[in-house]
């Protein structure tokens, strides 16, 4: 069942009006309840699992009732608030080492480990059974490519993401371009990470986020859950290539990344606590066992010049 429409035709204004959004620290809180909450949680988070504020908020930080119980477990700089982009906003707390490919451009930008100022979570090449890239350095391609994918770790998901080769077009003044596709790859269950993997629905991205709150809580999914067969969750709409896929072009000589387009959707699986409604208005806790919902949070959609995935 289908609880919400979208909008329409995106409008900067709509960033400064109000509207109902789900609370993503109180779902974070919920969390550590079973699937009937005690009355510690609702005097904490009170009983409705959407706030509402300014869609602006959400972006470059807000703070909720449940703030003060998360913030003093937060890592990192920007801790102030709570935001997607206002946590990253003017910080670089992501740290790798990477191949320079001086004696062999074929390696260049290979990452050799990684570590975020955000979260304990730390990685090396050793850990996975293909080859990474930082994101910000690539390699030599050719023409024709020989490069069918390019698998790149993205930080703000502790996981690798898969770009994988379409199309050779020319654009942008340029007379060859390779065209990748971003490719959610699930690395659990298809750690080799080539052409032949499937791209799946959605990606678990809980533990990226914190290491406090059980796994399937947060997901990455590319807009309206595209690239897929998703007719279960594909309601009154059919999402298509040029609104709902990332691409990037490569020079193919050099390697260099000369425009892309980013477009993912942030979303949760929260527990929804039935409420009763009283004649007066106001709510109780209905005492009843939450149900799960798959709400989407937040899509972002964004041309880079250069390209490093979701940074």
């Amino acid at each position: 069942e289908r609880f919400f429409t979208r909008h329409g035709e995106y409008s900067k204004a709509l960033l400064d009006q109000q509207g109902a959004f789900i609370d993503i620290l109180r779902v974070m809180f919920r969390t550590k309840y079973g699937r009937v909450a005690d009355s510690v949680f609702y005097m904490l988070g009170g009983n409705n699992a959407f706030n509402y504020s300014k869609a602006i908020d959400k972006l470059e930080g807000y703070i909720s009732p449940m703030f003060a119980a998360i913030s003093s477990r937060m890592q990192g700089p920007n801790r102030d608030k709570y935001g997607f982009i206002y946590r990253y906003n003017g910080t670089n707390g992501f740290n790798y080492t990477i191949r320079t490919g001086i004696n062999d451009l074929t390696i260049k930008g290979q990452m050799v480990d990684f570590a975020s100022e955000y979260t304990p979570f730390k990685t090396a090449f050793e850990n996975w059974q293909t080859t990474i890239f930082d994101g910000m350095t690539f390699p030599i391609l050719g023409n024709p490519t020989n490069r069918k994918v390019i698998n790149v770790f993205q930080p703000d998901f502790c996981r690798p993401v898969q770009l994988r080769y379409n199309r050779t077009v020319s654009k942008f003044g340029f007379p060859h371009l390779h065209e990748y596709v971003l490719k959610l790859v699930d690395v659990e269950k298809c750690p080799e990470m080539d052409e032949f993997c499937p791209e799946a629905d959605k990606i678990d991205i809980t533990k990226c986020l914190s290491t406090e709150i059980p796994e399937e809580t947060l997901y990455l999914t590319k807009p309206h859950l595209y690239g897929h067969n998703s007719s279960y969750t594909n309601v009154d709409f059919k999402p298509d290539f040029d609104k709902h896929e990332s691409t990037i072009y490569f020079e193919p000589i050099t390697g260099t990344p000369i425009q892309a387009r980013l477009r993912i959707q942030l979303n949760t699986n929260a527990w929804i606590d039935r409420l009763t409604l009283n004649p007066d208005g106001s709510t109780d806790p209905s005492g009843t066992r939450a149900v799960r919902r798959f709400t989407p949070m937040v899509w972002i959609d964004q041309v880079k010049p250069s390209f490093h995935l979701f940074l």
